[in-house]
């Protein structure tokens, strides 16, 4: 009996010691970093090796698929086959957020090519673009003031009513007449945001001014909206960060606009600019060279 229990004890003395919890834990934690770690990486990896110019090419056919069998279904309406309010809102909706698909993926596009040097070139009017821009921007965020304005069969009839919804065009003597030799499609992308941007957030007002000066153009689009604060004048140009909306303000943009345009801008020897004050509205100014650098280089 004696030796069973000296047994017994030397057996339970020479168990291993309990193992410290701690050490446990921070094992698992451990192997839990190394794994997100990996994990990481393996997404690095594949995103590095997507071919994202051919993605987005690829996302353009069905977008463009949805648009043709929306605005199908619109223009094919008759009075055999009428469309509830309710379709008829729910189509026009999908047909809005299609267009900035559309919108964001050209965005994209163009901006990989400008990062790439990859530009085309030739002579256009830009304040011919300019007003199309305008007229295709209010189309999207204010169509019923467009159908006001598309009833007027001359320019002018146009930016009279603009005028009295507090849209005015102001363009200097300098700058008419004047022809770019720049890259057609981003220079309109770059207007477009700034008009985009300009009409989202004003309160009444919108000036939109053209100048030349020294082989310059310079499109400049004020707002009487919130304003931006000095500290975040950068932020805004950072590519999916957006800045604590205004109280009363909804932020429905992606956050790519205005950084897209600033680097197609730079890239195009050029720039964007902001002046604004919290509270004071804001101005942003678009100053592009009338000939691409690498044109003027041969």
């Amino acid at each position: 009996m004696t030796d069973t229990l000296s047994r017994n004890d030397r057996i339970l003395n020479s168990q291993e010691p309990d193992v410290d919890a701690s050490k446990i834990e921070g094992e698992d934690i451990s192997t839990t970093a190394c794994q997100d770690a990996e994990t990481e990486t393996v997404q690095e990896s594949f995103f590095r090796q997507v071919n994202i110019e051919f993605l987005f090419h690829e996302l353009k056919d069905p977008v463009s698929i949805i648009e043709t069998g929306v605005r199908m279904l619109l223009d094919k309406k008759t009075a055999m086959n009428p469309l509830s309010p309710s379709q008829e809102r729910t189509l026009t909706r999908i047909l809005r957020n299609v267009h900035k698909t559309r919108d964001m993926l050209n965005e994209l596009l163009e901006v990989g090519r400008a990062e790439s040097a990859c530009f085309n070139c030739h002579v256009f009017d830009p304040i011919r673009l300019l007003h199309e821009k305008l007229l295709e921007v209010i189309e999207k965020n204010d169509p019923e003031l467009y159908e006001e304005i598309r009833q007027e069969p001359d320019q002018q009839g146009c930016m009279a009513i603009l005028g009295k919804r507090g849209i005015r065009l102001d363009i200097a003597p300098s700058a008419r007449g004047v022809t770019m030799a720049q890259d057609e499609l981003k220079f309109g992308q770059m207007v477009g945001n700034l008009l985009k941007n300009g009409l989202y957030y004003r309160r009444r007002q919108l000036l939109i001014h053209i100048s030349f000066q020294h082989e310059r153009l310079s499109i400049a689009v004020r707002d009487d909206g919130p304003g931006i604060a000095p500290e975040h004048h950068e932020d805004i140009f950072m590519r999916y960060k957006q800045i604590l909306a205004p109280a009363g303000v909804a932020r429905s943009s992606h956050g790519l606009g205005l950084a897209v345009s600033r680097i197609m801008a730079r890239s195009m020897g050029g720039d964007i600019t902001i002046e604004s004050e919290l509270g004071f509205g804001a101005l942003f100014k678009l100053a592009l060279p009338v000939s691409h650098p690498k044109t003027n280089n041969g």
